[in-house]
């Protein structure tokens, strides 16, 4: 076995490496490039991505409303006991500023006559009424903003009329660490076909 021949078996696991990350370097080049279509040798060639923006669009919409931010999710978050307290002791902050200072300047005859107690109890009945109604006031508030507010054709929209750079770079804060991890995976597996090669080439 001569030198030269050596050489080329040693170095084959390293350019079949360097030719599997290559590869893999330009597959994922192209899951975004080119940005606009082009023909090349009769062929339309297009980034996936960009190819495909609409279709992502609409299927991000469809998740975001109906998986991340749907109305049953809204009305659980918003009519949960907490929620309704802190609208209470809202409301409670609230009555008892009124009954203190605007109560008595502007009906300060009737503030005389009505005592602190008749006040106290005069604000628990109005709390209780707003506990009773307030999650069926909150329901019906998440609903109608569902209505007006349609999550799906929003970020659908959104997603769509974004520029083909902004939608590299959101994809790539998302799955970059995978993208490399692809190349690289190429790199690897060259390296071991040319090592199965090599072998092949050593037995026969």
């Amino acid at each position: 076995m001569n030198i030269a021949f050596s050489w080329t078996l040693l170095l084959l696991p390293f350019i079949a490496a360097t030719i599997g990350w290559f590869t893999n370097f330009i597959a994922v080049k192209m899951l975004f490039h080119p940005k606009e279509p082009i023909n090349f040798l009769g062929f339309k060639i297009h980034g996936i991505f960009p190819k495909r923006q609409k279709d992502i669009a609409v299927s991000v919409g469809k998740m975001v409303a109906n998986d991340l931010l749907n109305v049953e999710d809204l009305q659980d978050k918003l009519a949960n006991k907490e929620s309704v307290l802190a609208i209470i002791d809202k409301i409670e902050n609230t009555l008892d500023h009124y009954f203190e200072v605007s109560f008595p300047l502007k009906f300060p005859l009737l503030s005389k006559v009505i005592s602190t107690k008749m006040r106290i109890k005069i604000k628990n009945e109005m709390l209780g009424e707003v506990e009773h109604i307030a999650p069926e006031l909150i329901a019906n508030q998440v609903n109608n903003l569902d209505q007006v507010f349609d999550v799906e054709k929003i970020v659908t929209e959104k997603v769509s009329n974004l520029s083909s750079d902004k939608l590299e770079e959101l994809m790539l804060n998302i799955i970059e660490n995978e993208l490399t991890f692809i190349e690289w995976v190429g790199a690897v597996l060259g390296f071991l076909i040319g090592l199965v090669q090599v072998g092949l080439v050593l037995v026969l």
